[in-house]
């Protein structure tokens, strides 16, 4: 297992510019405020973003599926 280089708040380096980006809503997802710099990323926190990833994409799945079913239908 190989160790990411992560920076003072323990986010990976090569996702702090996506992560600053959406930095409102990781807050939201989260509850945390990491506009704080005393604010810490935990492996609490990466289970609950790949939670809400894999919902995301199977919701995004499912809408496909219907979209396929409606265009068979006519």
């Amino acid at each position: 297992n190989v160790r990411e280089p992560v920076d003072s708040r323990g986010i990976s380096q090569n996702l702090v510019v996506h992560f600053n980006l959406y930095r409102d809503y990781f807050n939201k997802l989260l509850n945390k405020d990491f506009n704080s710099t005393n604010t810490f990323f935990t492996v609490e926190d990466k289970e609950k973003i790949k939670e809400a990833y894999e919902k995301a994409h199977h919701i995004r799945e499912y809408e496909i599926n219907l979209y396929w079913s409606r265009l068979n239908y006519l």
